[in-house]
């Protein structure tokens, strides 16, 4: 993005450094949209050795519009394949805190944000501690014994 452009929308380098590019996008190049009343028309950009590339896409401004540009039968396979791999990560965190996968389940529902888990850092630093080499527990060890703040 421009310095002039990042100026006008109010956007930091280290902020679009940070953010996402179709949000960015989308916040910067939304006067550009060909379509600026439609919600399902979404500005994409990408970026690969050094090239960009932009479009605005039309994906529907909900489901029936989607069934009407797609298909039923893509919709239904985009919507399953997302709340799978949603429910992946659930029990992927699930199983990292030791918290039962029926507890979760009991609870789950696609799109619905759980309640977080909270991370046993003694735990998570003995399993780090663990996967070191010798040399590396050692190098370890002796930068904690030299602090004198702990």
């Amino acid at each position: 993005m421009e310095n002039e452009e990042r100026k006008r929308e109010g956007v930091s380098e280290e902020e679009e450094k940070g953010r996402e590019p179709d949000v960015l996008f989308n916040l910067v190049y939304a006067g550009n949209n060909p379509a600026p009343n439609k919600k399902g028309c979404v500005g994409i950009v990408a970026r690969k050795d050094g090239k960009e590339a932009r479009v605005f896409y039309d994906y529907g401004d909900d489901v029936m519009e989607m069934i009407d540009l797609f298909g039923e039968e893509v919709v239904f396979s985009n919507a399953r394949g997302k709340m799978v791999i949603g429910l992946q990560a659930a029990m992927r965190a699930r199983l990292k805190s030791d918290q039962s996968i029926e507890d979760l389940m009991a609870k789950y529902k696609p799109g619905v944000a759980l309640e977080k888990i909270p991370t046993d850092m003694n735990k998570a630093t003995e399993d780090y501690f663990a996967g070191l080499s010798d040399d590396e527990q050692d190098a370890m060890i002796a930068r904690l014994m030299s602090r004198k703040d702990i």
